[in-house]
């Protein structure tokens, strides 16, 4: 506690951290009266359910626009009616309560309204990307468990006929099929802790894991996101490019709307070219990013165009230090709010006071929850000391982010509700950290903080691919490789391209007599374009341990720069792979050839 008192005077000594405690009091009187109560209703009610804010603004406003999808504005009273009449066709196909669906349907009015029928049956809702390669959607089923699938028109034929699980096609929503119905579908009692859906991770660790969403969690994060971080009011437009089958669209943009009233704009897909035009068209006033999308707006916006916009606040995670100046300098948005949290992660950490590249800060670090320890990045694992504790950083020291679980829960943002399978559960939780008995929850992202308790990204601890605001194992990557082509000597890393936001894929391939060229292309073209290595190397050998695993992070850090590196080098286009020179490497560093 003295420790933490001594920080507290050095930081309001400190303009920085005058800076951040002044803004972090100022909302406390919001946090208090939005995010308090939902934590408690979260971890002690007996009936919470977002679909009672879709019932309770389809009253208070019911012509007023709930939705604008690629263009077409949906009221709320519409959404209702679609919502309940979704919820009648699930339980026409098998559904009841605690019953289980994948939803495998694009980000739109249809997606909205299904997984809120779901919520009004109690049904729990699996939502994965509907666009990923069959097998990997085989894998989302066999995770899950489901007891129906879900599927679109851009899903049905991604479903291979070995997936034994009934499944329901859903139509554009009739208005005249509504009318028709004499049954009707009231808003199930679920209780708080109850899951209502489960939400996709990365996979950064290897397969995506099917993480759960409770319903307490779902509320907390409308009232919180839409009260005290947005400050959304009914005449706000949310301008989402997210898609919603990740947690920050779910829960920071969809959840906030629905709580809060505010009309949620979704675009039929993300367009660095249309972004400006879309959020001046469509009149938002709130915009919900991942970081990337802002380098890429940057690139396709021209120097001499100043955007006419009413963007008040932008709010997302990932956006460099780099970039947010640009953002700041040349949109003129009056204020960005990072924030950092995992799909799983039982908490969050915000940057409320707007200093650039911090992910977020922590008040009173010493008495939180969040601790950064030493990593061994050759093992992967933790370093311990002879006592078999782990070794904590002091600030600026490069570290893992742990996050501690409470033994007992209190808030609905205080457990870790864990994955659909529970033998994932343990890959993740490490113990005996400072004390015997303790729990932690590895969130695998390398952070430094600083003397004002503000957190930065560093890295992914693990091996990811990060581009266009998606992450995808490389070691998944490797596999679906393998698979396809028959080869043992290759590995996939993910490496820095000069100053660029994100992480791409850096294939290695020993080449045998099988090997072409156009055949690796035709398999890589197989995945989503951002799961796709846009760099490769044709070398030799891999290099590798004693215990024969081949070392990434000697590949890493080789990179793929044709200066430093005597394999030929090559890049990927969409008419396949591309000799990769001094200049070509120039011309990639410097945004003239776009990754």
């Amino acid at each position: 506690m003295l420790a933490q008192l001594r920080d507290c005077a050095a930081q309001l000594c400190d303009p920085l951290g005058r800076r951040a405690w002044r803004s972090e009091l100022t909302l406390l009187p919001k946090v208090l009266r939005h995010g308090l109560p939902s934590a408690v209703l979260g971890r002690v009610g007996k009936n919470v359910n977002w679909v009672q804010g879709l019932d309770k603004q389809a009253r208070l406003r019911p012509n007023a626009p709930a939705l604008i999808d690629n263009g077409s504005p949906v009221t709320w009273r519409e959404l209702a009616v679609e919502a309940e009449f979704r919820a009648v066709q699930l339980r026409g196909a098998g559904l009841t309560f605690g019953s289980t669906a994948l939803l495998l349907l694009a980000p739109g009015r249809t997606f909205i309204a299904t997984l809120l029928g779901c919520s009004r049956l109690g049904v729990t809702a699996g939502l994965a990307n509907p666009f990923l390669p069959p097998e990997w959607i085989e894998q989302a089923i066999d995770d899950l468990a489901p007891d129906l699938l879900v599927v679109g028109l851009e899903s049905r034929e991604q479903l291979s006929s070995r997936a034994a699980v009934p499944s329901l096609a859903m139509e554009s929503f009739d208005p005249r099929s509504w009318e028709s119905l004499t049954e009707r579908c009231p808003t199930a009692a679920t209780p708080g802790r109850s899951p209502c859906c489960y939400l996709y991770s990365s996979g950064t660790t290897g397969r995506s894991r099917a993480c759960v969403v409770s319903h307490g969690r779902v509320v907390l994060a409308g009232n919180a996101f839409g009260g005290f971080v947005l400050g959304l009011e009914p005449h706000d437009r949310v301008y989402c490019p997210i898609p919603l089958y990740h947690a920050t669209g779910l829960l920071v943009a969809l959840a906030s709307c629905l709580m809060r009233g505010a009309t949620l704009v979704l675009p039929e897909r993300f367009s660095a070219s249309r972004f400006w035009s879309d959020v001046i068209q469509y009149d938002a006033t709130v915009v919900v990013y991942a970081g990337e999308l802002w380098r890429r707006v940057l690139s396709a916006t021209s120097p001499q165009k100043i955007p006419q916009h009413r963007l008040r606040i932008a709010v997302g995670n990932g956006m460099g230090a780099q970039t947010w100046n640009s953002v700041e300098t040349r949109f003129g948005i009056p204020r960005i709010v990072e924030f950092y949290g995992a799909t799983e992660a039982p908490g969050a950490m915000f940057n409320f006071s707007g200093l650039a590249g911090a992910m977020g800060r922590v008040p009173l670090r010493r008495l939180s929850p969040w601790l950064v320890v030493r990593h061994d990045p050759e093992s992967g694992g933790l370093v311990r000391d002879v006592s078999g504790r782990c070794v904590p950083c002091r600030p600026n020291q490069v570290g893992e982010l742990l996050l501690r679980l409470p033994k007992q829960r209190r808030f609905a943002m205080g457990e870790f509700e864990g994955y659909r399978r529970p033998r994932q559960i343990e890959e993740r939780l490490v113990n005996d950290i400072r004390i015997p008995g303790d729990l932690y929850l590895r969130l695998g992202d390398l952070v430094v903080y600083d003397q004002n308790d503000y957190f930065y990204f560093l890295d992914r601890a693990d091996d990811v691919i990060r581009q266009a605001g998606e992450n995808v194992s490389a070691h998944r990557i490797a596999e679906h490789l393998e698979s396809r082509l028959q080869m043992l000597e290759l590995a996939v890393t993910a490496i820095r391209v000069g100053n660029l936001d994100g992480r791409y894929g850096l294939l290695v391939v020993v080449p045998d007599e099988r090997f072409s060229l156009e055949a690796l292309a035709g398999a890589l073209l197989e995945l989503p374009r951002h799961a796709r290595p846009r760099f490769l190397r044709l070398a030799e050998g891999l290099p590798r341990t004693s215990s024969q695993k081949v070392r990434t992070a000697q590949l890493r850090l080789e990179g793929i720069d044709p200066s430093a590196v005597k394999d030929p080098a090559y890049f990927l286009t969409e008419s396949g792979y591309l000799r990769l020179d001094a200049d070509t490497w120039s011309a990639i560093v410097q945004e003239k050839i776009p990754i």
